[in-house]
C-alpha cells in the first residue's frame, strides 16, 4: 500500500508541475535559472486591502526612485504577509521579482509599511514598520528631477547598526532594497551620485531622510572627491520622502538559510588562448609548432645528367624527355 500511495503522490506532482511547451516558454524558464552573474533586482509594490495616505504617499515615492526595476501592483489585495506569505511568493515569481514592499492600514496596526525580500522563491526575511512624520516629494519646494537609473548613496547613523543584531540585518536588508545588486565600482562619480538616503537609528526610530547632491562641476574634479579634498563643493537638499520608521514585527531566516543565499559561485575562468594574437587589421592569427622535417625522405623531381659535346654536364628533367 506504501508503495501505491508514493506513485500516487509522484504522479499528482507531475500533474501539477507545468513544462513549457512553446520555444518562448523554455527562454522564460531559462531566464529565470540562476546565473553566475544575476542582473539587478526587480521589486514588487502591493497595497493591502486598506492603506492610509501616508503609506500610499511612501510607496509612491519609493517606487518613483526605483521605477526602472520596479512593478506596481495598482489593485488592493487582501493579503497578510506575517500570516500567509503564500500569495507574496506568487506574486513575486509571477513578475520575477526577488524584494516587495508591502503597505496596509488597520486599526491594531496604522501605517504599516513591509519590506522584504525572498530567496529561490521562498521567503527569506522580511520586517514591519510603522510609518510616522511622512514627508513626500511633492511637500517640500526645491524639485529635483532624479533619473530613475541613479543609484543612492546610503548612510546609516548610529551605533546601534553596527551593535544591535536587528538593526545590524535591517541594514543588511535596506542596502540590499536600494542598492540592488548593482557593483559600485561601475557607478560614476560626477554622474551617478545624485541623491543620498540617510538613515538614523535611534531608541525607538530609524529616521529616514532623503537629499539631493548638487556637484560645482566647475570647482571640483573627480580625484577631488575621491580624496575628500574640496567637500564645500557639493550641497545636500531635502527632496523626501522623509518618514519615521518604528520597528514592528520582524522574521529573519536562520543562519544556515542566510549562509546558502550568500554563497558565491566559483567562477569558471576561460583558459587563455596560447601562440594566438590579432594584427593590426583585426584578424586572429595563431603560430602552430610543427616537427622538424626530415629533407632525405623527400619525394623531389628525378633529375638525369647529360654529357654535352664540349664535355660538360648538363641537368635535365626526366619528364621533359
Amino acid at each position: 500500500m506504501e508503495i501505491v500511495d508514493k506513485e500516487q503522490n509522484l504522479a499528482k506532482i507531475d500533474k501539477e508541475i507545468r513544462t513549457p511547451k512553446t520555444a518562448r516558454g523554455r527562454r522564460l524558464l531559462k531566464k529565470r535559472e540562476p546565473q553566475l552573474e544575476e542582473g539587478s533586482k526587480k521589486t514588487i509594490f502591493i497595497k493591502g486591502k486598506k492603506t492610509s495616505e501616508d503609506v500610499s504617499k511612501i510607496m509612491k515615492d519609493i517606487y518613483t526612485l526605483k521605477k526602472i526595476n520596479s512593478v506596481n501592483f495598482s489593485n488592493r489585495h487582501d493579503v497578510l504577509p506575517f500570516e500567509n506569505v503564500q500569495p507574496i511568493e506568487n506574486y513575486c515569481s509571477k513578475q520575477d521579482c526577488s524584494l516587495f514592499v508591502f503597505g496596509s492600514h488597520n486599526k491594531k496596526r496604522p501605517d504599516n509599511l513591509i519590506l522584504g525580500r525572498l530567496f529561490d522563491g521562498h521567503l527569506l526575511d522580511m520586517v514591519e514598520f510603522g510609518v510616522s512624520n511622512m514627508k513626500s516629494q511633492s511637500s517640500f519646494t526645491s524639485i529635483i528631477d532624479i533619473p530613475s537609473q541613479a543609484r543612492p548613496v546610503l548612510v546609516f547613523q548610529g551605533p546601534l547598526f553596527d551593535s544591535e543584531p536587528t538593526f545590524m540585518k535591517i541594514k543588511n536588508l535596506l542596502n540590499d532594497f536600494f542598492v540592488e545588486n548593482i557593483n559600485v565600482a561601475e557607478i560614476d562619480i560626477m554622474t551617478g551620485m545624485r541623491y543620498t538616503i540617510v538613515f538614523t537609528a535611534n531608541e525607538k526610530n530609524i529616521l529616514m531622510r532623503t537629499y539631493a547632491i548638487n556637484i560645482n562641476k566647475s570647482e571640483v574634479n573627480k580625484e577631488d572627491l575621491q580624496s575628500n579634498s574640496n567637500a564645500s563643493a557639493i550641497q545636500l537638499t531635502e527632496i523626501g520622502p522623509s518618514a519615521d520608521l518604528t520597528v514592528r514585527r520582524e522574521q529573519w531566516a536562520s543562519d544556515e538559510t542566510m549562509k546558502v543565499a550568500c554563497k558565491q559561485p566559483k567562477v569558471v575562468k576561460k583558459k587563455q588562448d596560447k601562440n594566438k594574437f590579432t594584427d593590426a587589421l583585426g584578424n586572429t592569427v595563431a603560430k602552430i609548432y610543427t616537427n622538424h622535417q626530415n629533407f632525405n625522405v623527400l619525394a623531389l623531381k628525378k633529375r638525369k645528367k647529360l654529357k654535352t659535346n664540349s664535355g660538360e654536364e648538363k641537368t635535365i628533367d626526366v619528364d621533359d624527355l
